[in-house]
């Protein structure tokens, strides 16, 4: 079920430096942001990135699959309005 591609980018090596820590506090902000919605559109965003499908996160939320995805939905405008008000413009520009 669970995807085996998660990467870490600081274990991945190819970081020094300034680019360490400039990783790392772009992280925090993901995290401090993704920290401000539900725990359950919170664990529905984070299913989704790890490209859990819908299905499977629909049944363990007793949700049908058109609820996940327009959880999901809310969840990323909530996501990027959080964002805008950090200064930030984009998740693109934190991952």
């Amino acid at each position: 079920m669970r995807s085996n591609n998660s990467v870490n980018p600081l274990a991945m090596g190819t970081f020094h430096g300034e680019a360490i820590y400039a990783a790392g506090e772009r992280w925090q902000i993901l995290l401090s942001v993704i920290n401000q919605l539900e725990p359950r559109d919170k664990a529905i965003v984070l299913l989704r990135a790890q490209s859990y499908p819908l299905e499977h996160i629909a049944e363990a939320f007793d949700l049908s699959r058109e609820s996940v995805r327009q959880i999901e939905i809310r969840a990323y405008a909530l996501l990027r309005e959080y964002l805008c008000h950090m200064g930030v413009d984009s998740l693109s520009d934190l991952v």
